[in-house]
């Protein structure tokens, strides 16, 4: 062989390759025949203890609500712009939702309660048909909104007897 020539890589490689598969045959010889080590017995658990006797009292009833339902305040001023508002709420949306074509025209009464992180209205209002000769009718509506935010629903809008 000469000094600019290579050694063949052919018998290396393949010294390499039967190193490996023996190496792995022996491995998976070892592994089947490796015996999991004996285990004991298992011991009989002795059962669990037996409940007393219902001689114990029932539980406790539950503590009264801590934040009872706020009672109904009654609208003392119904030109209020916030009440105003709220009736024009509701037609708006009954409107939107209906397809009813009607015009808000003042709020007569009603009261409101602290609810569920906002307020609860419940008035009485009075709307007006749209166009010319149209008279006007009574509703009581019921709307839930948060002060100073979009979040406004309308519950209810029903004629008012």
């Amino acid at each position: 062989m000469s000094p600019s020539s290579s050694p063949p890589l052919l018998p290396l490689a393949l010294v390499v390759v039967a190193t490996f598969v023996l190496a792995t045959a022996n491995a998976d010889e070892h592994v089947a025949t490796t015996a999991p080590p004996p285990t004991a017995p298992l011991a009989a658990s002795p059962p669990p203890p037996q409940p007393s006797p219902a001689t114990s009292s029932p539980p406790p009833p539950p503590p009264p609500s801590v934040n009872p339902p706020a009672s109904w305040s009654p609208v003392t001023n119904v030109n209020d712009r916030t009440i105003q508002q709220v009736g024009k709420f509701a037609v708006h949306a009954y409107c939107l939702n209906t397809g009813a074509q009607l015009v808000f025209v003042n709020v007569v009464g009603g009261q409101t309660q602290p609810y569920s992180g906002g307020a609860r209205y419940e008035l009485v209002i009075t709307v007006a048909g749209a166009g010319p000769g149209a008279t006007t009718a009574r509703y009581a509506v019921s709307v839930w909104g948060i002060l100073g935010t979009t979040t406004w629903q309308l519950w209810s809008f029903a004629p008012k007897n």
